[in-house]
């Protein structure tokens, strides 16, 4: 039996924010097993990866992530107990393991590692990216894989952040006038006082139109994928527009029978991050995790969107793959 390598929350997730809102901060959690994936990877894989389930939904059916299985967890447990029951007889990797060591070799023992979000952020991005197992992630179901691989592999794909986070009260003569009450009712379910917090830039649709357009006059078949964290009836004005043309992850919601034991927005979270990953080339939003995922999952060409978009050099790029 292998020993063990522990993930236990350091993000400080209310359980309410991860099964309840939909705004779950699934890429941050991955972005932390992914440092427990890159330990693994400088000691052979000789450990499992082992992750308790309610903070992890997405696993239980959906998505699996190399050398990683789910412990049974209660979840209406407290963060404190749950976390007890978990590291039980191992020892901790701390952010001074990472910092005094340059082989991260470790012994035959289990350990669980216990350091904070920043510092995982930081330490990942100045390491070779052939050490992430990002890139390893996939569908359970093969067939399901298979599929969204297919449907998805010439599309651009077009990262709009619109929930959580996002600064949009500076922009709300940009939101169409007949969303724009379901727009703020979306919001409410984050809570008013969070606003203060929010940090990411409001891209108004001009500037994907202009995307799109622009890429339509070098090749009228281009197709994208749009993957965004608003209710789908937020996002309807896109599809109205230019009609087959854009696909969403309602093109795949024919997949979500398949998963009697998962709530439906972790497998609408699933669906829509791995059809983004897969498209051809992708326009991200700034500052997101979700983007970083998405660009780095197959090292692919990728151009941040902003309010001032440089159209030339993102069709430089286009032409490049096209």
């Amino acid at each position: 039996m292998k020993n063990k390598l522990i993930w236990i929350d350091t993000l400080n997730k209310h359980m309410d924010e991860v099964h309840t809102i939909t705004d779950t901060g699934f890429c941050n959690r991955i972005r932390t097993w992914d440092i427990l994936h890159f330990l693994n990877s400088k000691n052979n894989f000789k450990f499992e990866i082992v992750m308790g389930e309610s903070w992890w939904p997405e696993l239980k059916e959906v998505l699996e992530f190399p050398n990683t299985v789910l412990q049974n967890e209660d979840i209406n447990l407290d963060r404190e107990t749950k976390i007890k029951n978990i590291i039980s007889d191992s020892q901790i990797i701390n952010e001074q393991f990472f910092l005094d060591n340059s082989d991260f070799l470790l012994e035959d023992k289990n350990y669980y590692v216990d350091v904070n979000y920043s510092f995982v952020s930081d330490f990942l991005s100045k390491q070779n990216s052939t050490n992430s197992g990002i890139s390893l992630i996939s569908f359970k179901d093969k067939e399901v894989s298979d599929i969204v691989k297919e449907k998805t592999k010439d599309l651009v794909g077009i990262h709009i952040r619109r929930g959580r986070g996002v600064k949009y009260k500076e922009k709300l003569d940009k939101i169409p006038k007949n969303i724009l009450d379901g727009y703020l009712n979306f919001h409410s379910q984050f809570g008013e006082d969070t606003y203060d917090y929010y940090i990411y830039d409001y891209i108004e649709d001009d500037v994907y139109f202009k995307i799109i357009d622009e890429t339509l006059k070098v090749n009228p078949n281009q197709k994208f994928y749009i993957s965004h964290d608003l209710s789908d009836n937020l996002m309807k004005h896109f599809s109205e527009k230019y009609g087959s043309k854009i696909l969403t992850r309602e093109n795949f919601y024919h997949f979500i029978d398949r998963y009697e034991s998962t709530n439906l927005n972790h497998i609408v979270d699933c669906i829509d991050l791995m059809s983004l990953s897969n498209t051809k080339f992708i326009i991200t939003s700034n500052h997101s995790t979700w983007s970083v995922f998405a660009k780095d999952y197959k090292s692919k060409k990728n151009i941040q969107a902003e309010s001032i978009f440089k159209i030339d050099d993102y069709l430089n790029l286009y032409k490049e793959i096209c």
